[in-house]
């Protein structure tokens, strides 16, 4: 049954790529709704998870700071860029 499936999957990418208004129609004949498949996919190993949850943590620690007003947003840099002395 999975290989039917990824059969049709195909065939499906195919008609899709080739002849658009024939996918469509087919699509709607099967009931069929089209969904993209994921553009970056990672595999989720304990170590990212960790991370993840780690950074998730600070980055919550850190709003409810900012909240309570313990720490104060950053002002935005000037430049340091030296004005040119123009001579008469």
């Amino acid at each position: 049954m999975l290989m039917s499936i990824d059969r049709r999957k195909k065939m499906l990418k195919e008609l899709r790529l080739t002849r658009y208004d024939t996918f469509e129609h087919v699509c709607k004949q099967l009931n069929i709704e089209y969904t993209f498949p994921p553009e970056y996919y990672r595999r989720a190993t304990k170590r990212w998870q960790a991370k993840k949850a780690l950074c998730l943590k600070v980055y919550a620690e850190v709003k409810k700071q900012k909240a309570e007003g313990l720490i104060k947003e950053k002002k935005p840099r000037q430049s340091r860029a030296r004005p040119i002395p123009v001579e008469a």
